[in-house]
């Protein structure tokens, strides 16, 4: 199992640090008020929302404060559903990560799928349910949030959002996502998929165990890549990638409190169908999208190179999972009023 874990490690902490590294860039440079200011009506606006939303390294969690912004600056309903839709599933970070285990292709497949995911769904809102807006309690969406204090304040610097506070925000789920993928790589019989006595059975059994359970875009890769290397169909792990880090039972409902229940039915069966047509779709293009022998053969970076980010990345890594431990135990009590 050590030496599956280590694998993983050495494969994804490159793409992963550069990740973290140009979303910080991100996060400095491109304004906030860009966001919000795609978020007016209009059959446009779903694409220009989902497309924004793409190259953004936003969890389910940090996006709803975004998201809650955009609608109390009178963005439609629409605009608000593509972003909600399409951000979560992917992001530099993600894209480059999923590169490292998958393949360019695949890689460019995920993002087409969270864009289109998120741009149909918008669209279905702006055509056929309410545009009113209603009031938005933007401060209640933080207390809720529970992706740190730093979503609303003072831009950091480059470093210490990529490596300290985004970082952060996902190390533990990505620590135990590479765990659990190291204990099924070393663990699970490679025969184990093959006897499913049915293959379409994969894609809806797959999608029933993402939908109300979090796990980050980037964290869910590692996890994806071991089952599909036990023999479960590709396709089955793109429903994974799309419906895992986009819907949990938190998110909807926050969304539900947000949009309201027309749009979080249309928000979860929206995720859900293209999640299976996308899954479907890739593995009838899968040969030429990817050749076979090279899916589960990820591209590798010089040995040194790899060493060097797995230090970078388990030392980070260690270092939140020790910080949040510390904040657990010795936190003071709050006194009583």
């Amino acid at each position: 199992m050590a030496k599956a874990i280590a694998e993983i490690v050495l494969e994804m902490s490159p793409y992963l640090l550069a990740g973290l590294l140009i979303a910080g860039i991100l996060n400095r440079y491109v304004p906030r008020e860009k966001v919000q200011k795609i978020a007016s009506p209009g059959f446009k606006v779903p694409v220009l929302s989902s497309l924004f939303g793409i190259p953004l390294p936003l969890c389910s969690c940090s996006v709803l404060p975004f998201a809650a912004q955009m609608r109390k600056s009178g963005g439609s309903k629409g605009a608000t559903l593509a972003f909600l839709t399409s951000t979560p599933q992917t992001g530099i970070d993600s894209i480059l990560v999923a590169y490292s285990f998958f393949g360019l292709p695949f890689a460019l497949f995920k993002a087409g799928a969270a864009f289109i995911t998120g741009t149909v769904g918008g669209w279905i809102s702006e055509l056929f349910l309410d545009k009113k807006n209603p009031d938005i309690n933007v401060e209640e969406e933080e207390k809720t949030c529970s992706c740190g204090d730093h979503c609303h304040e003072k831009k950091p610097s480059i470093l210490h959002y990529a490596f300290i506070e985004l970082m952060g925000d996902f190390s533990k789920s990505i620590f135990f996502g590479i765990i659990a993928a190291g204990l099924i790589n070393a663990l699970v019989p490679d025969e184990l998929f093959a006897k499913m006595p049915v293959e379409w059975l994969f894609y809806p059994a797959v999608l029933g165990l993402s939908i109300p359970f979090y796990i980050c875009a980037t964290s869910s890769i590692p996890l994806a890549f071991a089952f599909a290397a036990k023999g479960m169909p590709v396709g089955a792990a793109i429903v994974f990638l799309i419906a895992g880090p986009a819907t949990n039972t938190a998110t909807i409902g926050l969304v539900a409190k947000t949009l309201g229940r027309k749009h979080t039915i249309l928000y979860i069966v929206n995720i859900a169908l293209f999640s299976i047509a996308a899954g479907l779709l890739f593995d009838y293009l899968g040969i030429g999208l990817i050749p076979s022998e090279k899916v589960f053969s990820p591209f590798h970076l010089p040995f040194g190179v790899e060493v060097i980010s797995a230090l970078i990345f388990g030392f980070l890594c260690f270092f939140h999972l020790i910080k949040g431990t510390s904040r657990l135990f010795f936190a003071r009590p709050k006194k009583k009023r």
